[in-house]
């Protein structure tokens, strides 16, 4: 067999171009947080849920009846508060939602456009 001057360097050629390639693509990791908005802080400042439900004004009155009236808006507040609970839940299912659906939509491409892309 003979020496082929040619031969040696495209075959250095290729592990050179090959090597970095291979690199390169046993390095990447789907990453969702430059893909998937950080939807949860800010949907909830934009939707003011943070802020505490205020209570009931407390009767100035001694009668049995404003008591009562007390009682039944306290009661409406806590209402308020429980809907907000569920709210922020909703909210961050949602955000949970889109972070996945990001997620699967960057493992759908191809190797050259997760390394390149």
């Amino acid at each position: 067999m003979t020496f082929n001057p040619l031969r040696e360097l495209r075959r250095k050629l290729i592990l050179l171009f090959t090597l970095p390639v291979f690199a390169l693509s046993a390095c990447t990791t789907v990453v969702t947080s430059l893909h998937a908005p950080s939807c949860f802080t800010e949907m909830v400042e934009a939707s003011g849920l943070q802020e505490p439900t205020p209570h009931a004004p407390l009767p100035s009155e001694p009668s049995v009846g404003a008591w009562v009236t007390y009682g039944n808006t306290e009661g409406g507040q806590l209402d308020i508060a429980n809907a907000d609970k569920v709210a922020i839940v909703g909210i961050g299912k949602t955000c949970d939602r889109w972070a996945n659906e990001a997620k699967k939509k960057l493992e759908k491409r191809g190797l050259f456009k997760r390394i390149f892309g």
